[in-house]
This record gives structure tokens, C-alpha cells and sequence, in this order.
């Protein structure tokens, strides 16, 4: 499906028709809002919460909790937990 996205990017016209973003979104040089994708995907019946901690605790095994955490703006608890 990634593929097939990146495919048919070309045939988007909105403000940010010459993005780099893999998921454009309606403001120029913006990517789409996380709600926003979070909704288009459930809809698909593809729950991106899984996914997302998943990724986390990918990143995780290489990569200190507080560096993520410092990286991706969020707390340190939150990826120590994930740990």
C-alpha cells in the first residue's frame, strides 16, 4: 500500500502538491494532522496505536529512553513504560 502512495502522490494538487511528505496535508509544507490520519486509518480498519508503540519499542532496543523521549517531545515516563 506504501508503494501504491507513493505511486499516486503525483496526482495530489492541494497546497502541498510538490511536498516531500508522505502524508500531505491541507496547510503548505505541513504534514497531515496525526488526528486526521488517525481517523482516515481506522476507517480502513487499520488501528495506528499498535503500530505507533510498536515503532517506539523498536526504537527503543537501540536507543536510550530519555534520548527518545527528548527526540519525540514526549515524556520520559512514558518511554520508560514502553521499555
Amino acid at each position: 500500500m506504501t508503494r501504491q502512495l507513493l505511486e499516486h502522490r503525483n496526482t495530489y494538487r492541494g497546497p502541498n502538491a510538490n511536498t516531500d511528505w508522505l502524508f500531505p496535508g491541507k496547510r503548505p509544507e505541513q504534514p497531515i494532522h496525526p488526528r486526521t490520519l488517525n481517523n482516515r486509518f481506522s476507517t480502513l480498519g487499520m488501528p495506528i496505536q499498535l503500530g505507533r508503540t510498536t515503532a517506539l519499542r523498536e526504537l527503543l532496543h537501540t536507543t536510550p529512553s530519555p534520548v527518545v523521549a527528548s527526540m519525540l517531545g514526549i515524556h520520559p515516563d512514558t518511554t520508560a513504560r514502553i521499555q
